[in-house]
């Protein structure tokens, strides 16, 4: 965007180009690029500060995720709404929980399964099997 900037600028102070004028909004070109890589290298940090604000509840009723910020979101799933548990351990026993329910959300030309995952949790295995629990009340219901 420099280069472009110092290349437009010295055009349109020539005078011996009538157009040069024109060229004077060509940098403005390369705003978009600049502003989706900036939205690349920053979403991590966007991200980890989403998951500071993140609490995960699972009581005998269902599991809760709870996100915070300046307006606060909750999102509930109850046995009848699971359809499967997963779960990916890390070293330490800490990992996520991917529940896989029976929501659906519709895009233009498919259906994909809505999924709740409690991501970072310590006792991974602990938390899976409360929700394995949970999924079961569904099959004695």
């Amino acid at each position: 965007m420099t280069a472009a900037y110092r290349g437009s600028h010295a055009i349109s102070k020539s005078s011996t180009n009538p157009i040069g004028g024109v060229f004077s909004f060509f940098p403005l070109f390369g705003l978009p690029f600049l502003l989706i890589g900036l939205g690349v290298v920053f979403s991590p940090l966007l991200a980890y500060l989403k998951a500071q604000k993140t609490a995960y509840a699972v009581t005998d009723k269902r599991v809760l995720v709870i996100t915070g910020g300046r307006t606060r979101t909750v999102r509930s799933c109850t046995p009848a709404d699971i359809v499967s548990v997963d779960h990916r351990e890390r070293e330490g026993g800490t990992g996520d929980v991917i529940i896989r329910t029976s929501g659906v959300i519709q895009n233009r030309n498919s259906l994909s399964q809505v999924t709740v995952g409690l991501l970072g949790v310590s006792n991974v295995k602990e938390v899976a099997r409360l929700v394995l629990n949970l999924h079961s009340q569904r099959a004695q219901a």
